[in-house]
């Protein structure tokens, strides 16, 4: 039957080989084939069975078995693969046919001998796979159908293998074809695994397993122990044990292992590795991490596989298990060494790269900061690969990773020495492409030596480093050549590493070396290293360098080849010996602190700074910059073609122009800068450099506003957008510039803003800080602007950022000097000299940022001094000043020039005309050496730098007084002209003619330096105009002279600007005819100085005023330049006032009575008809005495100062000897006998001479309780009244003139100063319009009259309100000292407000007035009214003197009331008609002059008699001062609180104004008020200069309201104070009508309305009797004091100090915690000056006893100054002092009288109800009785 069977399936095999086409009968073959397959199995049922598969096999092809086997699986599996159009099964079907076509080539199996060759497992794993990926999830259903089908796969190539138990062969082919199965169930296994079904994978295994019993299978043990450690790993526990078993099975293997099972056990090790890989996220523990070590150790030495996967482990989970970190670092270093060393037995370098990747374990140590157990690691490799590197091993990728690694680790664990070892065998690993990849490895050499550069015995350069095996001599230089690159990229110092590697470049380099032109080089980069530190010790200086090298470059032979090179080099060496000759000025620095004390600025001082400041000034300001310009030369020729010059290194040739153009700027040579920019721009476009081309036009921009579209354009084909965006911004910021110099505001404030957030939100960057610096001053600019050029809401715009101009320059230069110090550390500028920094400019970028920012600092400080100037702050300016000009003279700048000139604007506006004078010297003597050079000529030096570090040089001490008054003693003091004492014996000398600027008499087309440079030509202008004005000063009859400078000047900057306008245009040919402003302001200052002077009658003849206000208003009109905005506001004023002079004249009136009629009161004329005419006669003859006038001599005029005096001779002006007079009543002790006379002949009378019984009776002389420091409080000022008439007129004047034009032009200049005014002409212009205001408009008058005084405190107020408010948005430490300012009055929101937000409003009420001009007055008005609502229970009295001219004091005095609820009332006093206000005033000065002379006195009866007199003149004084007043003292006293004073005063106003009598009901409501202490004249006069149309029946109306107030109580209540710098010298307090009141004095309404806002202060809480600090006798030379008060003082428990001075912290905290200070010697600023003050808030009521410390000195024509209203400013609420100098014992009577009744009082007793009773308490009741007066409000005791 089998044979049968057998025959007819063979003979279908054939027909099916022939391949019949008939698909019939094809299928009845293939039915034939079955049916006979199945007879056949019947019959083999009952017979064993001799073969197996032996049918399967007859099937298939009898002749080619495994082709035909390996065909028909091909043909199942790729039918199986593409569907050919047919529907696709599903995915178990698919599967199931898999298996089944994979039991074909299992077939192949059993043939083959060699494991690896079976593909079994590759098409498993693709079709469980595959079968995997269609289910989506693999369900337990899926995972069981896979294992049936494999269970189906695995029984089919088993069944043969259970009939022959007693073959031993048989079992042994059984046991070798299940080992082939193993790597199949192990792909099921981990795909079961992966699908986490580990119960179904185990199954599997054990079922598997079961099958064959009979053979040990490891491989499936390691696959149970992998699903162990997979599932273990995944839901995160311990597999330590599984690991251990893994490692015993391997163990237990044996080593004779067939290869089909070693095969299958490789396998398994593979699963429990992936099982490790995939399932783990964390590290091991150190068991199982030791336990999985154990294993890969076994597997590795057991196969000899790749350790790779052991290194990865290593490095993903050691690193969490720290403590068996050893063993395992052990482990895998004996693993890697025995690794390299088999891998060098192999052919393949291939495998020996691979293995290099062992790096990341140790680059992962690395990064954990394992350097040690790293460097342990990579230590083999490396040398390893020094013995011999493979030539296949990537330099970059591989050999320069690992020799990385071992310098890091190295250097990072602190080996530095073995760092630098591993570098020199990386470069020496290199072999010969060392000069190819040595950038690494030296730029690691330089890193290390930066680290370890505080080792001293560390080795110096790489020549060092080589030791004896040195490269050649070629390697050698390219090697230091890079190591000196990489030093200049640190930016640390490493001028010590720069300075070695030179040494060794150059010693190859030596003279007799043919590289003559390479040692050059390095000499000249010697040079830049030698010159920023100090290497005395070991070479020569920097100078020397530079010279030596361009000797060099200069005796070096030119060839095509080398010439641009040449030429190139030599203009660095000019510009670095320019460089080192600079910074060899810089080393010696003198500087102070930025900021100084406004008030106390000492003479002393101030001579000795200036006197620094003239012995450098030695030098040619044209020579010194020579090698500068000979560089820009050589760049601009070798730049001249077209054609890229092939120079060294293009871009630093590029830097290097661009820090030329960097110094010119600083050196004030813009022309030359923008000469050098230009350079810069083309060569960087030459080399595609956008970002260098865009800086280098936004530099060449902020020379000149030009090239902008340029520079956007750069900016925008830039993209590297992260280097950019400051560069952009500055581009922004400078296109508002140009639209500020073009008067497009709205334009620039948009710009501006733009750039202000900017810099806001960007920091961390010098360029931001830089940009940020300079933001501040183009704010500055623009906040200087008008009201109409920049309305208010943009104004709003700017001040959300910066307030004011003054404001923004400071905290501009703040800045500055914040990078300069960061940059090079203190002493440069502004800083302790002492002070140093570790950061060096030796890099390029460095360098160029340094110069710039010296220059801005220069730049922003002259803009500070000319804003500090205009606001009155006049000792801060010149102290600002000065240190620029010491900046400037250490640069040799020739901004030094316009400095010096500057400063000695600066003393003249103070009155100091000698200090002036020297000034105007120095500054000619300084210009007119330009003309001359006295250069030295040099000596060849012979260049031997010696390698090493310089000797550390200790630290000098800090100087002890001795060595301060060393230094001060060896200063060599310039001898100033001697003054001739002796009077008597010869006339004074002739003042010697002041010598003029030899250049101001040059042809215009000369190219000198003065006539050529712009810097110096605006110096020299400014020289002149400087000139003019103290010439005029000097000696009023040289105007002609002043005339003649003026107009020279005015001559010389015409010229100036033509040549400039030249030069531009060839600069900038396609801009055409290029305008600039360079001398605007100059031009416009001289038209406004002539104008003013032409205002003086004997004056107008000489200049024309008429013409010359004409000229200048056509020069400002046709200028854009806003910088003109305060000179054309001085020209309006300036001609306003020529008007009312003109109009005076024409109607034969003074000025003041052309607006009589705008005042309800005027003084009568009946009363004094008499005078009146004879003064009109006067007037007609005015014109006739006019010549003989203007002849007058000086002694005339002197005569008639003294004839202003009651009853004086002519010589009793203040002593001559005292130079400065108007300065300082102080005079030095003297005994002249100028001095005996002056005090003999006082007031005309002779002394009586005093019997000996009478001298000695009388007490000792007191001492003056006055100290050296503080002598020049009080100042002298002598007021020459000018008498010549006013009456002729110019040609040129307006005919058609009316007050309302004068009025316009006063409101028009009013309005451009108003939101920054100037003290010298704002007060002036504002009581010029109140004058003309009159009471037609009361509150408009009287808001003119408050914002006239107190200007240039409330600027300074505004500054420190400023640093107040930014210490508080930076940092918490301003606490709430400053809580609550409030009165009861105001409202509750202000009190519940936080410090900022108070600081804030205390800013707004001392702001100037920003609205905009059309809304004048209204708006103006509703700010006042409100501000008089805030104002607290008390009547405000503000007194100021009327001067129509500048600079005169003038007779009329404008007087307003103010109160809160009430009109405010205005009244105009004229003085003239009896004794005017400006003979009270000198008489007061000269009471003070005589009084300091007497104070010389030593004999003691002379000595009482004088101070006797004296104190009869103060006393006669008072007397005057109160007639003066007459009946407007009503206004100075309070109301009286009567309702009937109400109801009167309308009664009286309605029934005057029925009769045509116009009157204020506030006026008549004072008058009554006071009538009380009026007299019947008083009355007579108030009533008749009311109306004209006054008839008797309105004195009736008058009389009788006074009547029906007569029995009413006297009023009480508070008086405030506010005077001029004039009346605040007059002790108005003493008059008898305010003695026995309370009156206080305050500088401006601001300031009251200020301290009113303070809410913790003693104001409202009243004074702590315990909590007192007192400062008595510091000095110890008042014994009487100390006797009088000490035991007092201590009884009273108060803390404090006598005997001694105080300590300066210990005041700070006083004065700020206390609420009573006393001080009994000067106003205390030696002890607590202005700037300690205004540190923290003063909270105290300071009681100033000593001399002068009330005064408020006067200098020139600035505001009061003194170091009491710092006090205020700081928040003291309560100042007593006095006005002049007392003497001890008198003014110790007074305090006596004050204090003790006081404290004596019941709560609530107000010190000042003590005061009018203390001042009779000293002998002289007048003389030291009238000094005290008192600043603030009253404070009583709690």
């Amino acid at each position: 039957g089998r044979t049968l069977c057998d025959r007819v399936i063979r003979a279908c095999n054939h027909h099916l080989g022939e391949g019949s086409p008939d698909f019939d009968h094809v299928s009845q073959l293939v039915k034939l084939v079955e049916l006979s397959l199945h007879g056949y199995d019947i019959c083999a049922a009952v017979i064993a069975q001799s073969s197996p598969l032996y049918m399967e096999k007859i099937i298939f092809h009898i002749e080619d078995y495994c082709v035909l086997v390996r065909n028909c699986f091909s043909v199942l599996w790729s039918g199986l693969s593409v569907g050919k159009g047919k529907k696709n099964l599903n995915p178990r079907d698919k599967l199931h046919c898999q298996m089944q076509a994979l039991s074909f080539l299992l077939l192949l199996d059993t043939e083959s001998a060699v494991p690896s060759s079976s593909k079994v497992p590759i098409y498993t794993e693709d079709a469980i796979t595959t079968f995997k990926c269609s289910c989506e999830t693999m369900t337990k259903e899926d995972a069981s159908f896979l294992i049936e089908e494999m269970h189906t796969l695995f029984n089919r190539f088993l069944t043969g293998g259970r009939s022959s138990e007693g073959d031993g062969s048989k079992q042994c082919a059984d046991a070798s074809s299940f080992y082939s199965l193993s790597a199949v169930a192990l792909i099921v296994v981990k795909v079961l695994c992966t699908t986490s079904h580990y119960s179904l994978a185990s199954a599997f295994l054990d079922e598997i397993e079961s099958k064959v019993s009979d053979c040990e299978c490891t491989a499936l043990g390691l696959g149970k122990w992998g699903i162990k450690i997979h599932s273990t790993v995944k839901a995160g526990g311990e597999s330590g044990q599984a690991f251990t078993e893994c490692a015993r099975a391997l163990r237990s293997v044996s080593a004779d292992l067939g290869d089909r099972e070693a095969h299958a056990v490789l396998e398994g090790c593979s699963l429990v590795v992936w099982a490790v890989e995939s399932g783990h996220n964390k590290g091991f523990s150190g068991p199982v991490l030791l336990a999985l070590f154990s294993f890969l150790e076994e597997h590795q030495q057991a196969l000899c596989v790749s350790i790779y996967k052991g290194f990865a482990f290593a490095y993903e989970s050691m690193l969490a298990s720290q403590d068996i970190l050893d063993r395992v670092l052990l482990y895998c270093k004996a693993t890697a060494g025995l690794m390299m060393t088999e891998l060098r037995k192999l052919s393949n370098e291939n495998l020996l790269v691979k293995a290099i990747t062992v790096s990341n374990l140790a680059c992962g140590l690395y990064n954990r900061r394992l350097y040690d157990q790293a460097f342990a690691l990579v230590e083999t490799l490396c040398r390893d690969l020094c013995k011999n590197c493979p030539v296949s091993l990537s330099i970059d990728k591989q050999l320069s990773r690992l020799f990385m690694l071992a310098v890091q680790t190295s250097r990072r664990s602190g080996h530095f020495e073995q760092a630098l070892d591993w570098v020199i065998l990386w470069l020496k690993a290199l072999g010969d492409k060392i000069t190819t990849h040595m950038a690494e490895p030296v730029s690691l050499w330089v890193k290390t030596k930066t680290d370890a550069a505080h080792q001293e015995d560390i080795r110096l350069t790489l020549r060092d480093g080589f030791g004896s095996d040195v490269p050649d001599e070629k390697v050698m230089l390219c090697l230091l050549e890079e190591e000196l690159r990489a030093y200049k990229e640190v930016a640390a110092d490493m001028a010590q590493e720069r300075y070695n590697t030179l040494c060794d470049l150059l010693d190859i380099c030596h003279e007799e070396s043919s590289h003559t032109h390479l040692r050059a080089i390095y000499l000249c980069e010697m040079a830049q290293v030698v010159c920023f530190q100090d290497f005395s010790e070991q070479t020569d200086t920097a100078v020397d360098f530079t010279h030596e090298a361009l000797r060099l470059l200069e005796v070096e032979t030119e060839t095509p080849e080398n010439a641009d090179k040449l030429k190139d080099d030599k203009a660095h060496a000019l510009l670095w010996l320019y460089i080192c000759t600079l910074e060899k000025n810089l080393q010696e620095c003198v500087a102070s602190p930025i900021g100084g004390n406004d008030f106390d600025y000492e003479d002393k001082q101030k001579t000795q700074a200036s006197i620094l400041v003239y012995e450098r000034l030695h030098f040619n300001l044209a020579a010194e910059n020579q090698p500068l310009e000979r560089a820009l030369d050589g760049w601009s020729a070798l730049f001249q073609r077209r054609a890229l010059p092939s120079v060294r290194n293009p871009k630093q040739t590029c830097s290097s122009i661009a820090l030329t153009a960097a110094l010119f700027r600083l050196m004030g040579k813009p022309l030359k800068a923008l000469e050098a920019y230009q350079l810069v721009i083309g060569l960087s476009r030459q080399l595609a450099d956008a970002q260098g081309c865009a800086s280098a036009l936004c530099q060449s921009a902020r020379v000149l506003l030009a090239q902008l579209e340029q520079a956007e354009k750069a900016l925008a084909s830039d993209t590297n957008a992260d280097s950019r965006p400051a560069l952009s911004m500055l581009a922004v910021l400078l296109k508002a510039q140009y639209y500020y110099s073009t008067g497009q505001v709205d334009c620039g404030v948009r710009y501006l803003c733009e750039v202000l957030k900017e810099v806001n939100d960007q920091r961390q960057s010098k360029s931001w800080y830089l940009l940020r610096a300079q933001t501040f001053q183009t704010c500055s600019s623009y906040l200087s602007l008008d009201t109409t050029q920049l309305p208010q809401t943009q104004r709003n715009c700017i001040t959300q950022h910066i307030n004011t101009p003054d404001a923004a320059l400071n905290e501009s230069l703040k800045l500055l000097c914040s990078l300069i110090y960061t940059l090079v550390g203190g002493g440069l500028y502004g800083a302790d000299s002492s002070s140093s920094s570790d950061v060096r400019f030796i890099d390029q970028d460095n360098l160029v940022c340094k110069w710039q920012l010296l220059s801005e600092v220069l730049n922003s400080s002259m803009k500070l001094v000319a804003v500090r100037s205009s606001c009155g702050a006049i000792n801060a300016a010149r102290h600002q000043c000065l240190e620029a000009l010491k900046l400037a003279i250490k640069l040799q700048a020739l901004s030094c020039a316009e400095l010096l000139v500057m400063k000695a604007e600066l003393e003249l506006m103070q009155g100091e005309r000698e200090e002036s004078k020297t000034d105007l010297d120095k500054v000619r003597n300084l210009l007119e050496l330009c003309t001359f050079s006295d250069q030295v000529k040099r000596t060849d030096v012979k260049i031997k730098p010696r390698k090493g570090r310089p000797v550390q040089k200790p630290q000098s001490p800090l100087p002890t007084m001795e060595d301060d008054l060393q230094d001060i003693l060896s200063t060599r003091w310039i001898a100033k002209e001697p003054v001739v004492k002796d009077q008597s014996s010869s006339p004074p000398l002739k003042a010697q003619p002041c010598r003029w600027l030899s250049c101001l008499a040059h042809e215009p087309d000369c190219l000198c330096p003065c006539c050529s440079e712009p810097c110096l030509g605006r110096a020299t202008a400014r020289w002149a105009a400087t000139q003019a004005n103290l010439v005029l000063q000097l000696d009023p009859n040289e105007a002609n002279v002043s005339f003649k400078l003026q107009r020279a000047t005015l001559s010389r900057c015409k010229n100036l600007t033509s040549k400039l306008r030249a030069k531009l245009t060839e600069l900038f040919p396609a801009k055409g005819n290029s305008r600039s402003s360079l001398m605007h302001d100059v031009v416009g200052r001289v038209y406004l100085c002539m104008a003013l002077s032409g205002l003086e009658p004997r004056l107008n003849k000489a200049c024309g005023v008429w013409k010359i206000l004409e000229a200048g208003l056509a020069f400002v009109d046709s200028t854009p330049s806003p910088v003109l905005t305060p000179v054309r506001a001085g020209l309006m004023a300036t001609k306003a006032i020529a008007s009312l002079m003109l109009l005076a004249a024409k109607k034969g009136c003074t000025p003041e009575e052309l607006f009589s009629d705008a005042w309800t009161w005027n003084l009568p004329k009946v009363e004094f008809s008499d005078e009146s005419d004879s003064e009109a006669s006067t007037q007609a003859e005015s014109k006739e005495k006019a010549d003989v006038l203007k002849k007058r001599t000086t002694a005339r005029r002197a005569g008639q100062n003294a004839k202003n005096a009651p009853d004086p001779p002519a010589e009793k002006v203040q002593p001559k000897r005292q130079v400065k007079g108007k300065r300082s009543t102080a005079v030095h002790r003297s005994t002249s006998s100028e001095d005996e006379t002056l005090v003999s002949t006082r007031r005309g009378r002779t002394r009586r001479q005093l019997s000996q019984a009478d001298t000695d009776s009388m007490e000792e002389p007191d001492k003056m309780r006055s100290i050296e420091e503080e002598t020049n409080e009080v100042l002298d000022i002598s007021i020459e009244q000018l008498r010549t008439s006013d009456t002729e007129a110019d040609d040129n004047a307006d005919s058609n003139l009316s007050l309302e034009d004068v009025q316009s032009l006063l409101r028009s200049a009013w309005l451009s100063l108003q939101h920054f005014p100037s003290p010298t002409i704002y007060p002036n212009l504002c009581t010029l319009l109140a004058l003309t205001m009159g009471q037609q408009d009361p509150n408009t008058t009287a808001m003119l009259h408050a914002q006239s005084l107190g200007v240039t405190v409330r600027h300074r107020t505004i500054r420190h309100l400023a640093r107040c408010l930014k210490q508080k948005k930076v940092s918490s430490e301003l606490t709430d000292r400053m809580d609550a300012l409030s009165l009861n009055e105001l409202s509750g929101s202000v009190s519940n407000t936080s410090t900022e937000q108070r600081l804030s409003q205390m800013e707004n009420i001392f702001s100037f007035p920003t609205v905009d001009s059309l809304k004048f007055p209204q708006n103006h008005c509703q700010d006042f009214i409100q501000q008089i609502q805030h104002i607290p229970p008390v009547t405000v009295c503000l007194m100021s003197v009327l001067g129509v001219k500048p600079k005169e004091m003038g007779n009329s005095i404008i007087l307003s009331r103010l109160e809160k609820g009430s009109a405010p009332v205005t009244v105009h006093i004229n003085t003239s008609k009896q004794r005017p206000i400006s003979w009270m005033v000198e008489e007061i000065d000269s009471i003070l002059v005589e009084q300091q002379v007497v104070s010389n006195e030593s004999v003691k009866a002379i000595w009482w008699g004088s101070r006797k007199t004296l104190d009869c003149r103060v006393e006669q004084l008072l007397k005057e001062m109160e007639g003066l007043l007459g009946w407007w003292r009503s206004l100075l006293l309070p109301l009286s609180l009567d309702s009937e004073l109400s109801k009167q005063s309308h009664q009286l106003c309605k029934a005057l104004s029925a009769r045509g009598v116009t009157v204020s009901e506030e006026m008549l409501k004072a008058v009554l008020s006071a009538s009380p202490v009026l007299s019947e004249e008083d009355l007579k006069i108030f009533a008749h200069g009311v109306s004209p149309q006054w008839n008797t029946e309105c004195d009736q109306l008058l009389h009788c309201a006074v009547s029906q107030l007569s029995k009413r109580d006297e009023p009480k209540g508070h008086m405030v104070l506010i005077l001029d710098k004039y009346l605040q010298k007059l002790p108005w307090e003493s008059t008898s009508f305010l003695k026995s009141r309370s009156v206080s004095r305050m500088p401006s309404l601001h300031s009251l309305l200020g301290l009113c806002l303070q809410k913790e202060s003693i104001l409202r809480l009243g004074v702590d009797a315990k909590k007192v600090f007192y400062v008595l006798d510091p000095d110890a030379n008042l014994e009487y004091t100390q006797d009088q008060f000490r035991e007092w003082f201590t009884e009273l428990d108060w803390e404090g100090v006598y005997g001694v001075a105080p300590d300066l912290g210990q005041l700070e905290e006083a004065v700020a915690t206390k609420d009573l200070y006393y001080l009994g010697h000067g106003a205390g600023s030696r002890f607590l000056d202005s700037h300690a003050a205004l540190q923290r808030q003063m909270r105290a009521a300071c009681l100033l006893f000593g001399c002068s410390s009330a005064a408020l000195a006067v200098r020139g024509d600035q505001e009061g100054q003194g170091i009491i209203l710092d006090y205020l400013i700081a928040g003291s609420p309560f100042i007593l002092g006095n006005l002049w100098n007392v003497t001890d014992r008198d003014i110790d009577r007074f305090t006596k009288a004050l204090l003790e009744p006081w404290f004596s009082a019941e709560s609530g007793a107000s010190l000042l109800d003590h005061i009018g009773p203390a001042r009779q308490a000293p002998q002289l009741k007048h003389l030291i009785g009238a000094a005290p007066v008192v600043y603030g409000l009253p404070v009583h005791l709690q």
